[in-house]
């Protein structure tokens, strides 16, 4: 795991050129995941530049459109100026895999970089490139609308999707989230979440190299190895969901840390930040949690402010640049503290829907984005979230949001993590059904029924859970955002 400081490496270069990279497809989220592949190294072709980026299990199928000679193994493009990372031991490495198979020389290929210690014919190594001037960067020729990154979206609900975004939109993504979050050359961000995900790469990788600051990438790091992180690096800012902060602040209940002095800017988004999670994670660090909302087509895109007063439980308030509405079925805007759908409108949204033009067609309406989520807005101008759309069980007429729920269950101090879905059922139509993960240190560790009373005694009865099941752990996507849709499979009987 290699730190990069872009004020050296960066400092002085266009932007868009460090961002120059080809399409981003699926694969390049399949590559860090994918099991029994045979070993090979991933490569990014930057205009004529090939840099070697990691060692990994390698699957490049045929739906990688854009890679070069489609279909054949080992080159899934992802980004690669800050996704470096040093090699395995020696002694675990393939020698001579992959970089022979590639046909560079039809890939126009002109320079390659290597990372790491190892030296090898033909190729210079990476640190000669950052320590060399700017003008060693090589400045591709492209246009604002050309096509710069493809985000595949979670698929919590549905399919996943591959977002598409410009350099002009990353562009105006860059500017809108350093001016919103007060990003600055000083700051070290604690990257822990694969940066083809768009919390990782648009949220903390791509402002973080535009204010000129320094990124350390881990990859879903264990909450040991995330304290080791903040302690050595001395990081400022990190980005998590929920899931992976609960584990965070559990282990640092148990493992009081020696010095998090440096530590100063926490956000969280993806899923919502229980009232409980925020009260023990200040009570450890002495800041709050900055939550915030966000989604792949229109990046983060309401928050609280980092630096200053908080509504604790609630998203926040639109970023600069950018407009949100709250509005019926029939697109009506709704009155302060009333449910409806938010729309969101910036100049930093996705263009489209990779390859989906039906799909791209019924996104965005008048230049406002569906985001498919319901939330209400207070009198102060704060929103709070309140549901998908799709996730809302309606019990015998009546709309329950599963989050509410799980805001209460996970009140419960042996509970870790909850997940609560709807269940077909033939008189009511759904009833609630919970998944619960119980904390490890949990003593006693309550049963069922302690749960469902816990539930009745804090929410109506028609939404105390009719079904709970108490698991060793929830299963979690690639994301890191509870798996919803497994869930529901689960509860079908779908898979075991």
């Amino acid at each position: 795991m290699d730190q990069i400081n872009t004020a050296q490496s960066l400092k002085g270069t266009n932007l868009a050129s460090a961002l120059h990279l080809p399409i981003v497809s699926r694969e390049a989220e399949d590559v860090l995941s994918t099991a029994g592949g045979e070993e090979d190294q991933v490569y990014e072709v930057r205009d004529g530049v090939l840099v070697q980026v990691r060692r990994a299990k390698v699957r490049c199928s045929n739906r990688c459109e854009s890679c070069p000679g489609k279909g054949r193994p080992g080159r899934v493009a992802i980004s690669a100026v800050a996704e470096v990372t040093k090699w395995p031991e020696p002694g675990r490495q393939k020698a001579a895999l992959g970089v022979e198979k590639l046909p560079l020389v039809e890939m126009g290929v002109a320079r390659r970089y290597l990372t790491g210690q190892e030296a090898r014919p033909d190729f210079v190594a990476f640190d000669e490139l950052l320590a060399g001037p700017p003008s060693g960067v090589p400045q591709p020729t492209f246009t604002e609308d050309q096509p710069a990154a493809i985000l595949y979206t979670s698929g919590t609900t549905a399919r996943p999707k591959g977002v598409t975004y410009t350099h002009g939109t990353l562009g105006h993504n860059c500017t809108i989230q350093v001016a919103s979050f007060a990003f600055t050359p000083a700051d070290i961000y604690l990257i822990s979440s694969a940066a083809c995900h768009a919390d990782a790469f648009t949220g903390q990788l791509l402002p973080g190299l535009h204010s000129g600051g320094t990124c350390v990438l881990t990859h879903l790091p264990t909450p040991d190895q995330v304290v080791h992180e903040i302690q050595t690096r001395r990081v400022t800012r990190t980005q998590m969901l929920p899931a992976s902060l609960e584990d965070l602040v559990e282990y640092l209940e148990h493992h009081p840390p020696v010095d998090l002095a440096s530590w100063r800017c926490c956000t969280a988004g993806g899923d919502v930040v229980p009232l409980d999670l925020h009260t023990r994670f200040r009570q450890i660090t002495s800041f709050d949690i900055t939550e915030l909302y966000g989604m792949t087509e229109v990046l983060s895109c309401i928050s609280n402010p980092p630096f200053g007063a908080k509504k604790l439980g609630s998203v926040g308030l639109p970023v600069q640049q950018t407009e949100c509405r709250v509005v019926d079925n029939a697109d009506r805007d709704l009155p302060t503290s009333a449910t409806g759908e938010l729309l969101v409108q910036s100049p930093a949204m996705m263009v489209g829907y990779w390859n989906n033009p039906e799909t791209t067609a019924e996104a965005p309406h008048g230049g406002w984005m569906h985001t498919g989520d319901l939330v209400r807005r207070d009198a102060e101008g704060y929103f709070w979230f309140v549901s998908r759309k799709k996730e809302i069980i309606i019990r015998g007429g009546s709309n329950i949001s599963p989050l509410e729920v799980e805001e209460v269950i996970d009140q419960h101090p042996a509970v870790h993590l909850s997940c609560v879905v709807g269940v077909p059922d033939k008189h009511y139509g759904e009833i609630v059904a919970a998944y619960v993960s119980l904390r490890e240190d949990a003593t006693p560790r309550p049963t069922v029924e302690e749960l469902r009373q816990f539930a009745a005694e804090r929410v109506a009865a028609y939404m105390v859970p009719e079904r709970i099941t108490i698991l060793p752990e929830l299963p979690l996507n690639s994301t890191g955002k509870v798996d919803r849709k497994r869930l529901h499979a689960l509860v079908l009987g779908l898979v075991s």
